[in-house]
């Protein structure tokens, strides 16, 4: 056995050895990520964004402060984060509804739609109103936080148009309908609704913002399907 052999094979080892410790690190601060998530959401539901402070929140995960800061420079930033999360996980789940619905030839457009609609309510309805208003408030306040606003709003665009071509290349829809302005009008009317179940109908609940907009989805998904 050569010299030559024995380093290689050290170095090789060396190398499966560094790349196991890496891996053990990263899921050591992944876990530590989805415990300072699920623990910042408790004490935003039980004290309200602006009162919990980044200590209580370090406190509630058993981590130091400096340990948090490492993690997210500031609550504004950490709740970013928790939404941006939500909704990178939306897009499979709309993938998974259309490839459920792709061999069935009785299948309701509307019911598509409304599990579209439902994966966002479920991300919204994580906050309370109060804590909704709080973030939008955050989301606006500085250009980074709009860009990633804005990329949000594209993936749930982007999943709509999805659906809608797919309704469509099952004639499902009206000849020459524009998908993409088709998506932007339903979206434009979740958004807007969701203005004003946030900021002017104060007594609005959950159950009957839910309801309005599947009206309105409905009213608009009857203008443009194929009779």
């Amino acid at each position: 056995m050569s010299l030559q052999y024995i380093m290689n094979m050290f170095i090789s080892e060396h190398v499966q050895l560094k790349g196991c410790f890496m891996g053990l690190i990263k899921d050591k601060k992944e876990k530590t990520r989805q415990k300072i998530h699920k623990n910042a959401l408790v004490l935003f539901e039980e004290k309200g964004f602006q009162k919990a402070t980044m200590r209580e929140i370090a406190k509630k995960s058993n981590i130091a402060v400096g340990t948090l800061y490492n993690y997210y420079n500031s609550k504004d930033s950490l709740i970013m984060n928790i939404l941006e999360e939500k909704f990178e996980e939306i897009p499979i789940n709309n993938f998974n509804v259309v490839d459920k619905f792709r061999d069935d030839n009785n299948f309701k457009p509307l019911d598509m739609l409304y599990y579209w609609l439902n994966q966002y309510l479920d991300m919204f309805f994580f906050l309370d109103k109060q804590n909704l208003r709080e973030f939008l408030k955050i989301m606006f306040s500085n250009e980074e936080y709009m860009k990633r606003g804005v990329r949000m709003d594209e993936i749930a665009l982007e999943d709509l148009t999805k659906i809608l071509e797919f309704l469509d290349g099952r004639n499902k829809l009206k000849k020459n309908t524009d998908i993409k302005k088709a998506s932007y009008s339903i979206y434009s009317l979740l958004l807007g609704q969701t203005l004003g179940y946030l900021f002017y109908f104060e007594n609005m609940t959950e159950k009957q913002f839910e309801k309005d907009i599947k009206d309105m989805i409905k009213m608009f998904y009857n203008g443009i399907k194929k009779y």
